[in-house]
């Protein structure tokens, strides 16, 4: 009956040449406002007991469940062992258990008169001597289990190094097979940032980079490659191939003889050897004989493709 009493004064207002008066309107307003906020309040005490009754059916059937066992953390630091607390009052205490007295009454004069004061500052001096050998032997067993700790942790990221390297070399050689060298340059470019100490990965860098015509990079690597391992035959092989390309002849004959102590029966190797000590021989010269002079006449003549005749 209120809300269509409402509807029709607001209608009355609505209409042209009607004057509804303004304390009616705040009054209305007033009204709706109060009506909003009580309904507000209402939801939100509802809210809340819904909330203390989910809390407390979860307190109550969280008793009920078995825990669950949760698997342990990894890496987690070593527990730390506990300092051994002494000090003069623990051996005051402990002196009198041993004794089985309790602590000297002030007016018990008799029993000061039996109470042997160096003895007891003996073991006070021998209990701060005892603390100070725990504390330095407990620094020095954090320590060394930190440093076995730390030693682990680098040894474990060596290892994963090593095993990045590894794939990155094989990912190389197929893009190698493949014919792309400049993404097998990268690859193994890649692993010697992993492991810049393996010999292989420069060796093969080299090949890529002679396909790329890059010779003195090439020379470059294998010298690496042959620093780390002196006894690698490909890197010879391939940077005697880098000194023949830059016509560097007597700097790959000593490859290629290198190749030749270590794999005697190396075809390549061998067929270079003697094609490069012929180009590197000194041109015989021709002394000519003098007038008169017949001895030596074999080694003298000059050399003909005719065959002697015998007289």
């Amino acid at each position: 009956w209120y809300q269509r009493r409402v509807r029709v004064r607001m209608a009355a207002a609505a209409t042209p040449g009607s004057m509804m008066d303004k304390s009616f309107q705040l009054q209305l307003q007033m009204k709706q406002n109060t009506e909003e906020m009580s309904a507000f309040l209402k939801d939100m005490t509802d809210w809340t007991k819904e909330v203390k009754q989910k809390d407390k059916e979860l307190i109550t059937s969280g008793d009920s469940k078995p825990s669950e066992v949760l698997p342990p953390i990894r890496c987690q630091p070593k527990p730390r062992k506990k300092k051994k607390k002494t000090g003069a009052a623990v051996l005051v205490a402990d002196q009198d258990t041993k004794s089985g007295s309790s602590k000297i009454r002030g007016n018990d004069y008799r029993a000061w008169d039996k109470f042997d004061v160096d003895a007891a500052i003996k073991e006070i001096d021998g209990g701060k001597q005892e603390e100070e050998s725990d504390e330095e032997t407990g620094q020095d067993g954090e320590e060394s289990d930190a440093s076995t700790d730390n030693e682990m942790l680098d040894k474990q990221e060596e290892e994963r190094k090593q095993m990045q390297a590894v794939y990155l070399k094989e990912k190389g050689n197929d893009f190698f097979k493949q014919g792309k060298w400049e993404d097998a340059v990268e690859c193994y470019t890649k692993g010697l940032q992993c492991d810049a100490l393996n010999a292989v990965l420069f060796a093969n860098r080299a090949m890529a980079l002679i396909k790329l015509q890059k010779y003195a990079a090439a020379i470059a690597d294998c010298d690496c490659s042959i620093e780390l391992d002196d006894g690698y035959t490909k890197a010879y092989l391939r940077r005697a191939t880098a000194h023949l390309k830059l016509e560097h002849k007597k700097e790959a004959l000593a490859d290629f003889r290198k190749v030749l102590e270590f794999e005697p029966e190396n075809k390549l190797a061998l067929g270079t050897v003697r094609k490069l000590e012929v180009e590197l021989a000194p041109p015989v010269q021709y002394k000519p004989r003098k007038e008169g002079d017949i001895t030596h006449m074999k080694r003298t003549l000059p050399p003909s493709d005719k065959p002697m005749v015998r007289i």
